[in-house]
C-alpha cells in the first residue's frame, strides 16, 4: 500500500452497506456482490455459511476471520499489512484467519 494510501473499508450500518441485523447467508452476498473481502469475528458460523455459499455455486471475495479481539489500531495494522504484502484474489473463496 503507497504512503499515504486509504483502505477502503465499508461497515455494515453504513450507507452503502448491508443494516445492522442481516443474517450471515445475507451477508456474505452482499460482500460478493460489492466485490469486497468480508471481515468478521463470528468464528462459530460465518466459516460454515462460506462453504455453503460457495456449494451453492457461488463465489466470494474472500472471508476474513478476526482471532480474539483486537484492538482497532491493531485490525488496522493488520489490514494494510494484508493490503500492502497481498493481492486480493489470493483470498477469492477462501477463509484466512487474522492474525
Amino acid at each position: 500500500m503507497a504512503a499515504g494510501a486509504v483502505l477502503d473499508v465499508l461497515r455494515v450500518g453504513e450507507t452503502g452497506a448491508p443494516p445492522y441485523g442481516t443474517a450471515d447467508p445475507q451477508l456474505l452476498q452482499a460482500a460478493a456482490e460489492l466485490d469486497r473481502i468480508l471481515i468478521s469475528g463470528d468464528k462459530k458460523t460465518m466459516p460454515m455459511h462460506l462453504a455453503d455459499f460457495l456449494a451453492a455455486g457461488k463465489s466470494s471475495p474472500g472471508l476474513l476471520m478476526i482471532r480474539g479481539d483486537p484492538s482497532i489500531p491493531q485490525l488496522v495494522e493488520w489490514l494494510e499489512a494484508i493490503a500492502t504484502e497481498c493481492s486480493a484474489d489470493e483470498y477469492g473463496d477462501t477463509v484466512s484467519w487474522v492474525p
